[in-house]
């Protein structure tokens, strides 16, 4: 087994922002209020977590279930949600960010062909940029969640 390394700007251009979009989804759906305290903390310490299990003799896939069991972990500690709330978050989290990774290898396929995006993927710097599409698609897929979520709220609200 072997380390699934990160480079320090796949971190920066991918990881962090990606990071940041995760803990925001979970506040939305398990409509947690948002503190900006809370969320910063958590945060940090979930792209730090995730930065140092990628460096683990660990497979892939493996990663992302601790990564999601941290994620969980810290929104119990520092929100007091319920855990299903929050496996069905994760999951749920996990399926979209799935579904924007496949559709921009997908177009990137198209686009370049499997043997040359297999180049560009040995490459961190090449490979941090042409994410950044997926990273953008998620953070979409979030404002999306955002505002059915809201408006779920709205529908089931008492009425004065």
């Amino acid at each position: 087994m072997s380390s699934i390394s990160i480079s320090l700007i796949e971190l920066i251009v991918k990881g962090i922002p990606e990071g940041l979009l995760d803990v925001l989804a979970v506040f939305i759906l398990t409509r947690q209020p948002f503190v900006t305290k809370k969320y910063i903390i958590i945060s940090v310490v979930f792209i730090l977590s995730n930065y140092l299990i990628r460096l683990l003799p660990i497979n892939f896939g493996v990663n992302t279930m601790i990564g999601l069991l941290i994620l969980v972990l810290l929104f119990v500690f520092f929100t007091k949600t319920d855990v299903p709330k929050l496996i069905k978050s994760t999951i749920i989290i996990l399926i979209t960010l799935f579904l924007c990774e496949m559709a921009n290898v997908a177009i990137l396929t198209l686009i370049f062909g499997q043997t040359k995006l297999d180049d560009i993927l040995l490459d961190p710097m090449l490979k941090a940029a042409y994410g950044v599409p997926s990273t953008v698609l998620f953070g979409l897929s979030v404002f999306i969640m955002s505002k059915i979520v809201k408006k779920k709220n709205i529908e089931t609200a008492d009425p004065v």
